[in-house]
């Protein structure tokens, strides 16, 4: 059997190909560039696609029993809804191609961010009760699903919503990393409110025990998420502790955090209903634009990183950095609003969620994955 990792260059993508490497079995990775994450292995077998090319897509994708889908177009520099556009095209064309080859089984990598950001047990138990949020990463995850799901007649398709991947290279525990050792993070100190955290190797493993699983139990869909209950206050606690920057964690009352949900949403909509780009939206895809004219020498100096420095900041709700960042020594952040609505959600994941019922065990709880995450980001840093 012959697996295809679409999209292997990505954090997630690479660790995939990893962990089928170490397991003897027969990958391909497919990407439109290697990238350094995969030029670690010389026994790899890697190919280049464009998926905008059909017939040249069947040809490298002939011979593939599997595919484990996680393409997504990150680039904005065409605008958000140009992207979105992109991003929905890619995927019917993929589709497509699959389909004339009859590819054996489909993994589609979506996202928890289909569903509203505050989660609860109705959007749990009524998963397709999409999200209304207009990020370009939100429409263009919640716009595939739905092309997969049409698609599953034809072929067998299970989509995987990720939650929030931590561990070694992972952006979740990057992001934390980072915060935790320069910033005052403000967390609601509630129990009740929880993590939807897996470790990236057990998100790994869901994925092969998908691949394996007989094609009478293979669900359409499946959150990966360890069902093991984890506050926001104990995640970014034990990120905090492992490098030693636990004073730099403010624990406050979920009250607080919903007044400070402050980042201003002028979302409008016309009287015949079109949406119109929010103020928010039209200023970062402007600043994108003029950012990726810039020469690549320039972008390294001062000139260029102290103004891009205060429009991150201020885009991730840090408020209160005056002139110079650097003058302040533990500035406070408070969430964005998207983050408030993540840090606010309370429903309780189940067993037939999570595949726990199809006989699938995860291995890695909290505690031991933070500290391998810890270990890599100590080592990294030194």
């Amino acid at each position: 059997m012959k697996i295809a990792i679409l999209g292997s260059s990505g954090e997630i993508g690479a660790r995939l190909v990893q962990h089928f490497l170490s397991q003897g079995k027969d990958v391909v990775a497919f990407s439109r560039t290697k990238g350094s994450r995969l030029a670690r292995w010389g026994n790899l077998e890697f190919r280049s696609i464009n998926l905008f090319d059909i017939e040249e897509s069947k040809k490298k994708l002939e011979d593939i029993d599997v595919v484990v889908n996680l393409i997504i177009n990150k680039n904005l520099s065409d605008g958000i809804e140009n992207n979105i556009k992109y991003n929905i095209q890619l995927f019917e064309n993929l589709m497509t191609v699959c389909n004339e080859l009859k590819i054996k089984r489909f993994v589609h990598y979506s996202s928890l961010v289909a569903l509203p950001p505050r989660v609860t047990n109705n959007e749990l138990d009524n998963p397709y009760l999409y999200s209304e949020e207009k990020d370009w990463y939100d429409v263009s995850k919640i716009e595939t699903e739905k092309i997969a799901i049409k698609n599953r007649a034809k072929f067998p398709i299970t989509i995987i919503r990720p939650g929030i991947v931590y561990g070694p290279f992972m952006h979740w525990s990057t992001m934390l990393f980072n915060r935790m050792s320069r910033m005052n993070n403000m967390i609601p100190k509630e129990s009740e409110y929880l993590c939807y955290a897996i470790h990236v190797d057990d998100l790994v493993k869901l994925t092969e025990f998908l691949i394996d699983i007989d094609e009478k139990k293979l669900p359409q869909l499946i959150y990966g998420v360890n069902p093991e209950k984890v506050s926001w206050n104990k995640y970014y606690s034990l990120h905090a502790k492992q490098i030693g920057f636990l004073k730099n964690l403010t624990l406050v009352d979920s009250k607080t955090i919903e007044n400070h949900i402050y980042t201003v949403n002028n979302t409008d909509q016309t009287e015949e209903g079109i949406r119109k780009t929010s103020v928010k939206e039209f200023g970062i895809d402007v600043a994108r634009k003029v950012f990726n004219k810039i020469p690549k020498p320039l972008i390294k100096s001062n000139i260029v990183q102290k103004p891009l420095t205060k429009f991150r900041a201020a885009n991730f709700g840090l408020i209160n950095y005056g002139k110079e960042i650097g003058k302040i020594e533990t500035p406070n952040l408070w969430p964005n609003n998207f983050e408030a609505e993540l840090f606010l959600t309370n429903g309780i994941i189940k067993d037939h969620h999570v595949g726990i019922d199809l006989g699938f065990k995860y291995q890695t709880n909290i505690i031991e994955g933070v500290k391998m995450a810890g270990d890599w980001w100590n080592y990294r840093v030194k």
